[in-house]
């Protein structure tokens, strides 16, 4: 079992689907927290990189890209 956390670090936006699912919509404001649990993977869409940090099982996930810019991401 995998656990992806979200931690916002302003208002962030994120869809994200588990193991293949319907993708679930995620607006976090300043400071929350979120997460969701995959047997196998997860397939992540970031509005804005600098506005959220993810959290795979504990450990940070590098997000590629520019700020500002949507990243779409699948792990692990």
């Amino acid at each position: 079992m995998h656990v992806l956390e979200m931690v916002s670090a302003g208002r962030a936006r994120l869809k994200v689907s588990a193991d293949g699912n319907r993708p679930v919509n995620f607006a976090l404001g300043p400071e929350e927290r979120a997460s969701v649990r995959a047997l196998r993977e997860f397939n992540i869409l970031v509005e804005n990189k600098c506005a959220v940090a993810l959290f795979l099982n504990g450990n940070p996930v590098t997000i590629p890209g520019r700020c500002g810019d949507p990243v779409t991401l699948r792990i692990p």
